[in-house]
């Protein structure tokens, strides 16, 4: 096996497929055929990890390949309008998509619009970067899936979700997973022109417009739709050929995770994905608030990505800034996962000019961000507020699970108010959830400060993250063992 994995052929293809039936051998041999037949190395994977009855049908009808079966078991129909929604398939995105070869079933079937609806959302999700980076490494056709879906895509019912979801594939085709894909060249601009021209129709656009001024729709689909409004032209608005140096501040979909990051696009490719896929690109907060992309005579090592399950876990990707007469130069990369590539050199004055175009653009931010900044910042000028309570480090961001609310989050320990808080000394981290009252920012910042100060903010808050003893040696209940 460990042969095989290494130098197996085509011709170990049903050798390999028969010994995956066995348990010993099954992962070894669907690591073997990763790397010379994705298809057969998900049939085998799905095989072996599911005895659900739809999963076993829809690996026969595979096998024998019925590709109406297939389709029916993606896309069952509904008997009743009461039926409730089947159930999410027990199975990574990308190894259903190889499974069934999306793309293919997309050509066959290219006039079936809840077939492309699954397959946008599928390709979404393979190419969201947050959790263990994209998974287009566990499927062997994202090209013509990319191809096959924005060809399909004029074919969808125009709303919220749909549009959200193409916005997603639009900004990852410019700047994130798919846009280092090996595309022809020009290919990849023509897909985002087709999907620019779709989304410029006026009933694509109406949807955008109307859940943003609240159309009696949800408060996150407001949210959502002002995202769209905020990032739906970013990924159309190139300006002739690529920049040598140029600097996006994205924000995912709202609905899926709300994250910001700062992508580096080089030459018109960007660098996290090339060099480090299992990460996000840093904070607009550090890179361009905090001047971190600056460059001076001095070298700077400046932290770039990072992975969902922290550095400590699978590391980040660094590289070392300078500034060499009229260049800025970027080298000695550390955490790239692949070769290592050379020194980057950038003309001086068109960097410093991007940084600061970069820094000034807040077109980006939404009002829950904008407040959270305010109400970090005034706690920090008024640094008395937490401090006379033995609290300190404050931060604030909007929420995971709801970007209309801010999560104000400090710790409290022995000395930290006064800078003599023992280093091994018990500590309690707490967060007070902010929500949006509809005031203007700065008016929901200092109000958030005013309720801090009015008492001890220990007790607005809720305690989040702590050693049970360390909560028990302060004298803070744990959570769920309150007094009533």
């Amino acid at each position: 096996m460990g042969l095989l994995i290494r130098l197996g052929e085509a011709e170990d293809v049903p050798l390999l497929r028969t010994l995956g039936m066995l348990e010993d051998f099954a992962d070894p041999a669907v690591e073997a055929l990763d790397r010379i037949d994705r298809h057969a190395a998900a049939l085998v994977w799905l095989t072996r990890r599911s005895d659900e009855p739809r999963v076993r049908q829809l690996i026969d009808a595979v096998t024998r390949e019925d590709s109406a079966a297939v389709r029916d078991l993606l896309l069952p129909r509904s008997g009743a309008a009461a039926d409730p929604p089947p159930a999410p398939w027990p199975v990574p995105v990308a190894r259903l998509a190889e499974v069934v070869r999306l793309d293919g079933l997309l050509r066959t079937y290219p006039q079936d619009t809840a077939l492309v609806g699954l397959a946008t959302r599928l390709l979404a999700t393979m190419a969201d970067t947050f959790v263990h980076g994209p998974r287009f490494p566990d499927y062997s056709r994202p090209m013509p899936l990319y191809e096959a879906v924005v060809a399909g895509a004029h074919r969808l019912v125009p709303d919220l979700d749909a549009h959200a979801t193409l916005v997603s594939l639009a900004v990852d085709l410019y700047c994130g997973a798919g846009a280092v894909l090996d595309w022809p060249p020009g290919r990849r601009e023509e897909l985002l022109d087709a999907l620019g021209g779709l989304l410029d129709r006026p009933a694509w656009a109406a949807v955008a417009a109307q859940a943003a001024e609240g159309g009696g729709g949800e408060v996150g689909d407001v949210l959502r739709a002002r995202w769209i409004r905020r990032t739906g032209r970013r990924p159309f608005a190139r300006r002739g050929g690529p920049d040598p140096f140029r600097l996006e501040v994205v924000v995912t979909d709202p609905a899926v995770r709300g994250l910001v990051e700062t992508r580096i696009l080089a030459d018109g490719l960007p660098l996290v994905a090339s060099l480090f896929p299992i990460g996000v690109g840093e904070h607009p907060r550090a890179l361009l608030d905090r001047g971190l992309l600056r460059a001076g005579a001095e070298p700077r090592e400046v932290k770039l990505a990072w992975p969902h399950c922290g550095e400590g876990c699978c590391g980040a990707l660094h590289v070392t800034i300078r500034r060499e007469g009229h260049h800025v130069v970027w080298d000695g990369w550390q955490g790239v996962q692949g070769p290592q590539p050379g020194a980057l050199r950038f003309d001086a004055v068109a960097y410093d000019a991007e940084i600061s175009r970069a820094a000034q653009d807040r077109e980006w931010e939404w009002q829950a961000h904008t407040t959270a900044l305010l109400i970090a910042q005034g706690l920090r000028d008024r640094p008395e507020v937490l401090a006379a309570w033995d609290c300190g480090d404050v931060s604030a961001h909007p929420a995971w699970d709801d970007p209309g609310t801010v999560v104000v989050s400090f710790r409290h320990g022995p000395g930290l108010g006064s800078g003599t808080q023992v280093p091994d000394g018990p500590r309690l981290s707490f967060e007070w959830l902010v929500p949006d009252d509809g005031s203007p920012p700065q008016a929901q910042a200092d109000s958030a400060i005013r309720r801090l100060a009015a008492g001890d903010p220990r007790f607005l808050a809720d305690l989040r993250h702590a050693r049970r003893e360390d909560a028990e040696a302060l004298g803070f209940p744990w959570p769920g063992e309150e007094e009533a």
